[in-house]
């Protein structure tokens, strides 16, 4: 599973806002704005950790992408034999399944406020996945966005943001 949470700040504002996702029982992803690692990062530095807890950020091994809009289940379905189907995969829920023949971590929430995905995979293996989901989006009339779009779809949709609304 994953959440949406905030970061709160050692004087009680938010320092941040993260996407924690379960892995396993004792190892969790946290997602943040890439902009604020070097400052999230001193942060976790700076705070006691619960003991036998380690950070260490994955940002140079892995990369990830946003796959949303109302055709964004039937492009990821031309990928993999896993069930994306609501009720296998609802919302913010994020199984390791194969994507074009790449292991991700799926997590399925968008910041666009649409149906969505967020794939993450190892970053050597980037280009090929990119590669897939572009043939894939090619045939169901999708294609990549922009930081602009995406920034103007989840103002629509009341997606609020670390260092612009909060």
């Amino acid at each position: 599973r994953s959440c949406l949470t905030p970061l709160i700040g050692k004087r009680g504002g938010i320092a941040g806002d993260f996407t924690v996702t379960k892995l396993a029982d004792d190892e969790f992803m946290v997602f943040g704005s890439g902009m604020a690692e070097r400052f999230h990062q001193r942060f976790f530095k700076a705070v006691p950790l619960p003991e036998g807890t380690t950070f260490r950020s994955r940002t140079e091994d892995l990369a990830g992408f946003n796959v949303a809009g109302p055709k964004s289940r039937e492009l990821l379905q031309r990928l993999t034999n896993a069930d994306l189907s609501t009720e296998a995969f609802p919302f913010m829920r994020s199984p390791q399944i194969t994507v074009a023949g790449v292991d991700v971590v799926a997590l399925r929430v968008s910041f666009t406020g649409d149906l969505g995905w967020e794939p993450y995979c190892a970053a050597a293996n980037q280009v090929e996945l990119y590669s897939a989901l572009l043939e894939a989006g090619s045939e169901v009339g999708a294609g990549p966005v922009g930081s602009r779009a995406l920034m103007s779809l989840r103002v629509e949709k009341g997606y609020g943001s670390w260092s612009r609304e909060y």
